[in-house]
């Protein structure tokens, strides 16, 4: 848990795993006839203290895969550990998107 979750509290950190469900199998085997980053403007967050995905791994897809890359000073579930910060800079690539 602690490698998803090693910045937010236990108790929220267990009811987040709690509601978790598998993956389709179909994600993993269905062809893809076109990768939406291609043709939706997108960004990516880099989470800076990341256990599962290094930041550098982060920034190499980022630099391949999306247009504006971000920060956030947190492990991969910053909309649990820091939702004040998710939810401002979510609302300023928003906001960026449609000036």
């Amino acid at each position: 848990m602690a490698t998803f979750h090693g910045d937010v509290p236990a108790r929220e950190a267990e009811a987040a795993v709690a509601r978790l469900v598998p993956q389709s199998l179909k994600s993993f085997t269905e062809p893809l006839s076109r990768a939406a980053w291609c043709t939706v403007p997108s960004g990516y967050v880099v989470r800076e203290r990341d256990r599962a995905l290094a930041p550098a791994r982060q920034e190499d897809t980022a630099v391949r895969t999306a247009g504006p890359v971000h920060r956030l000073p947190s492990h991969p579930s910053p909309f649990l550990s820091m939702p004040a910060a998710s939810t401002s800079l979510f609302a300023r690539i928003a906001l960026e998107a449609t000036a």
